[in-house]
């Protein structure tokens, strides 16, 4: 049972992270982690369980409210912002993590083939 306001504040934290969170490093992360693995194991099954080890291990980090995302500077002292804020940018990031990690996989298990 929330507030008009404070259900305000929580929608605008979901709109900051969905709109201006990115999370470059983390699908560069991602994408090394599963071509690394890839090629490390030689291709095969095992290496289809990457992303999703990945993007559950990328759950772990702080996620940080980054200034330039901010729309209402007034709507980041209430923790409802915070908590629509870290809910909208975990997902985000599982996602991107999760894909970025399969495209690695993915590129890795044609290498091997490839050079088969």
């Amino acid at each position: 049972d929330l507030s008009q306001q404070d259900m305000r504040n929580f929608m605008y934290g979901q709109n900051d992270a969905r709109n201006g969170h990115t999370m470059l490093y983390n699908q560069l992360g991602g994408f090394a982690f599963g071509l690394g693995t890839t090629l490390a194991l030689d291709g095969g099954a095992v290496p289809f369980l990457t992303p999703l080890a990945y993007s559950l291990g990328m759950q772990i980090p702080v996620i940080r409210v980054k200034e330039p995302a901010v729309s209402n500077l007034e709507a980041t002292l209430s923790p409802y912002y915070l908590e629509g804020y870290n809910a909208t940018a975990r997902s985000k990031k599982f996602v991107q993590g999760f894909l970025s990690t399969m495209a690695g996989v993915v590129i890795g298990s044609g290498i091997v083939l490839l050079s088969d």
